[in-house]
């Protein structure tokens, strides 16, 4: 049966490992391994425990062999009970007084604050049976410590541990295979082709690697390009590229054959003609010369603008308005215009005189009196006008009032 233990043991880790190697979804991890918490021991509180550390991308997972104690400090109750009563029994009251404590036993107060001895821990078991892994049939029976620390009251679980089982392979295993391949290292020709065979029962994937790479023997390929070289010299710059078969790598190398150039220059001219300036006859004449060797340009101006003397002629309009209101006649303008400057000069005859207004005539005359003799008139006159005439003594009349 150990030996049957000991073959399924290593069948799960090698399921386990090549699980790992085609785990493309890998998460790295370091935590607490499940039940290996255990209390710190004699005069410390708080639990050790080991730690379970995933890598990737390989997934190799491992269990560390060693406690970690980062969360382990010393007990202040203890340590204050064994104080006391080693530095000062007295202080213990009446109870016995521990001079010091057995193997598996320490310090601690009772509930009346007596120090006394008491057990570290207690040590049970427990047990449980589970199904096979999957492509197994029978089941597997486990057991794992129960440890009670009676000082702090912490119980702590230990890892299950097969202690017998009847798993019996449950499947006839096909293989499917994949290949994936891969380039060599610069410098190398060939392949790298990783085969991945899997298990159709135990979903387990192992690997083979063929690596067919090889140092590679380079050849060179080269070719040319050319071009001008710089303004004022003759010939040419050849660049010769070389590749390397092997790594691609292009080296340069470039021969100039240019030297300087002396040339004799030949000269090419255009002209530009522009009008004199206003009162001015002819021309301005520009004449560009281009340096075939230099490109330079120069120019010359040749001004043949003489002054224009002008025999003025003068053209005349004339523009009439009516005279302001109560007045006859009329205004007129004289413009005269030099056909030589464009200038333009003006002179005003003005011919209004004032209307006299025709005399007045009275058409209507109303008669009105007052204190019986007191006498007034109210005239209408032809311009439309109505004076009043001043009052004057007239005839007496009774209905005058």
């Amino acid at each position: 049966m150990k030996k049957l233990l000991i073959m399924f043991a290593c069948s799960l880790s090698l399921m386990s490992a090549a699980h790992a190697q085609t785990d493309t979804s890998c998460t790295a991890y370091s935590i607490v391994t499940p039940g290996s918490e255990v209390a710190c021991g004699t005069g410390y509180d708080g639990l050790k425990f080991t730690k379970t550390t995933k890598t990737c991308p390989d997934g190799k997972v491992t269990v560390s062999t060693q406690y970690d104690t980062s969360q382990c400090k010393p007990s202040s109750q203890n340590t204050a009970a064994a104080q006391k009563c080693t530095v000062n029994p007295a202080s213990c009251q009446s109870a016995p007084t521990p001079v010091g404590c057995p193997t598996n036993q320490h310090w601690a107060l009772n509930s009346n604050n007596v120090a006394t001895c008491v057990n570290d821990t207690s040590v049970s078991s427990d047990s449980r049976t589970v199904s096979c892994p999957s492509g197994y049939d029978g089941t597997q029976s486990q057991q794992r410590t129960v440890t009670t620390d009676h000082y702090t009251g912490i119980v702590t679980y230990g890892a299950w541990s097969t202690t017998s089982s009847s798993c019996t392979v449950s499947c006839s295993p096909t293989y499917s295979t994949s290949n994936s391949t891969s380039a060599c290292q610069s410098g190398y020709t060939g392949s790298i082709v990783t085969t991945y065979k899997t298990n159709s029962c135990t979903g387990a994937t192992t690997s083979t690697v063929s690596n067919t790479c090889s140092l590679c023997s380079p050849t060179y390929s080269t070719s040319n390009s050319t071009s001008a070289c710089p303004s004022g010299y003759t010939g040419t710059v050849t660049t010769t590229y070389k590749t390397n078969s092997c790594t691609g790598a292009t080296t340069t190398t470039s021969t100039n054959n240019c030297t300087v150039a002396v040339c004799v220059p030949t000269y090419t001219t255009s002209t530009s003609t522009a009008a004199c300036a206003s009162g001015y006859s002819g021309s301005i004449t520009t004449t560009n010369k281009t340096n075939s060797c230099t490109g330079a340009v120069t120019s010359t101006v040749a001004n043949n603008c003489t002054p224009v003397v002008c025999v003025p002629t003068y053209t005349t309009s004339t523009s009439t308005a009516a005279c302001s209101s109560g007045y006859s006649g009329s205004i007129t303008t004289t413009y005269k215009t030099n056909s030589c400057t464009g200038a333009t000069t003006s002179t005003t005859a003005n011919s209004c005189t004032k209307i006299s207004p025709p005399p007045r005539t009275i058409v209507s005359q109303v008669w009105y009196c007052y204190n019986r003799s007191i006498w007034y008139s109210v005239d209408t006159w032809s311009d439309g006008s109505v004076t009043t005439s001043p009052p004057r003594q007239g005839r007496d009349d009774p209905n005058c009032y």
